[in-house]
């Protein structure tokens, strides 16, 4: 079983100069995703081998002299045959979250997939992936919460005054094996209603 699952996250750059460093050296970019990427990897125990962030959209907007910055955060997780780790894993999302999934792995449908990764929705829960990657990748406030850019870290010195969360996380796309050999592309939507699932073999 394998599942994979990218997410869009969007923040406002609100000092220029660190908008041109960034524009200007790929570095400044990778300085940025490397800090993120650290936040979320580690606002759980488990999910730090598991996280991927890049970026490829960087723009100013002179109308609202601001920048923006579009990252995918992509959660992929394969267990190949071990049907034992996703047993305790999906145990362990059920303990943690209130999530809809069957406690045997042979019975993970896509559906079950849109469970993990959904937006909140009409008073809905949102699903387990989506809420580690809010929580990781919001800025800290003591009214909202989130770990990212926490006061008394290299990172908050950085970006914190600079940078906002503007948007997101939206789930973008992402795929689904089961433990049968099917294999699934599911695209996001307005609302996880509109999601699209396809088997692609």
């Amino acid at each position: 079983m394998k599942i994979e699952a990218t997410f869009k996250v969007t923040f406002k750059i609100t000092d220029r100069a660190l908008y041109e460093e960034m524009d200007e050296n790929d570095s400044a970019v990778v300085e940025f995703l490397t800090a993120l990427n650290d936040s979320i990897r580690y606002s759980e125990d488990w999910t730090k081998r598991f996280i991927s962030a890049e970026s490829d959209e960087l723009w100013w907007n002179d109308d609202t002299d601001t920048g923006e910055i579009e990252v995918m955060v992509t959660f992929e997780l394969d267990f190949n045959d071990d049907e034992d780790w996703a047993t305790d894993w999906i145990q362990m999302l059920k303990d943690t979250f209130e999530v809809d999934l069957p406690q045997d792995p042979n019975q993970m449908e896509p559906i079950h997939f849109i469970n993990l990764v959904k937006e909140p929705v009409d008073g809905k829960l949102a699903g387990p992936l989506h809420s580690i990657i809010r929580w990781g990748s919001l800025i800290s406030d003591e009214d909202e919460g989130g770990c990212f850019l926490e006061p008394d870290t290299e990172a908050a010195d950085t970006y914190r005054g600079s940078i906002e969360n503007l948007s997101g996380p939206v789930f973008h796309y992402g795929g689904f094996s089961d433990f049968n050999g099917n294999e699934y592309d599911i695209t996001g939507g307005d609302t996880p209603d509109d999601y699209y699932v396809e088997q692609s073999n």
